[in-house]
């Protein structure tokens, strides 16, 4: 009986062990935090980083502040069980509530909705996140708040001209502006139209935009009758798997930093 629960407790160490993933920042989330700091200032007491994963950048970045990281992981739990010098709540971050005032939000490369710590964050505060999953273009229609920077991922170019700022989430005019901006450039362009174009057996006609447009409805649709309605159109643009997806917008990209600062409630 004892060797039989010695096994068990060394295979429950063992699991456990499986279960750690190291905590560290990721490391152009802390280029942007710090080039975030150095523009609008490091005084902010509070800040909540729901969905954190193993990214502890705010920590880094902002070694005085009270960070407070969420997350449902069981993965992370385990590693943060072993941080007792990190404020970690094992919670559904829909769900929980920070319950004290809010400094900054930082939500970066989540599913989670924009209104996760928002109602808790102060007048003039910051929500910063990404424009995976759309957030940041749901943000940038919130009329509660203002778009006031964009940082790259490489954390070397800032932007704060409300004219440039507003070509983050203007999706492209010309043809130009879309083979620019498309990853494979014009040649990878033109060969998915054409791919497209034998699927659908069809020619479209017109500008390179309007024939883009006109195929990736088409592409769309037949996903959806399929029952598949995002299908190979969606995505990440850099997949060589999927030949079409929305127009890109005319600068940044998903990983770019956007920092919202808090008008109203």
């Amino acid at each position: 009986m004892h060797i039989s629960q010695s096994a068990s407790q060394q295979d429950g160490v063992i699991q456990q062990q499986e279960r750690i993933v190291d905590l560290v920042p990721a490391q152009h989330h802390a280029e942007q935090l710090r080039l975030f700091s150095e523009k609008f200032g490091d005084c902010h007491s509070v800040i909540y980083h729901p969905c954190c994963h193993t990214d502890i950048a705010p920590s880094l970045v902002f070694p005085e502040a009270r960070v407070i990281y969420v997350d449902c992981d069981p993965d992370v739990v385990a590693t943060f069980a072993l941080r007792p010098d990190l404020e970690f709540v094992h919670a559904d971050a829909l769900r929980y509530d920070p319950k004290v005032p809010l400094d900054i939000v930082v939500l970066m490369n989540a599913s989670a909705g924009m209104d996760v710590g928002c109602h808790r964050l102060n007048l003039g505060g910051y929500f910063i996140c990404t424009e995976r999953f759309g957030l940041a273009a749901n943000m940038h229609r919130d009329e509660r708040f203002q778009h006031v920077a964009a940082i790259s991922p490489n954390g070397d170019d800032f932007e704060e001209s409300s004219k440039a700022l507003a070509e983050y989430f203007q999706t492209v005019e010309t043809d130009q502006e879309l083979v620019d901006r498309y990853p494979a450039g014009g040649f990878g362009l033109q060969r998915n139209l054409h791919l497209y174009s034998q699927c659908y057996n069809v020619s479209v006609e017109g500008s390179l935009l309007n024939r883009y447009i006109d195929l990736y409805v088409r592409a769309k649709y037949a996903m959806a009758k399929l029952g598949d309605p995002n299908g190979p159109v969606f995505g990440d643009p850099t997949d060589t798997g999927s030949l079409l997806w929305p127009l890109p917008y005319k600068r940044g990209s998903s990983d770019t930093m956007h920092v919202f600062r808090k008008l109203r409630d």
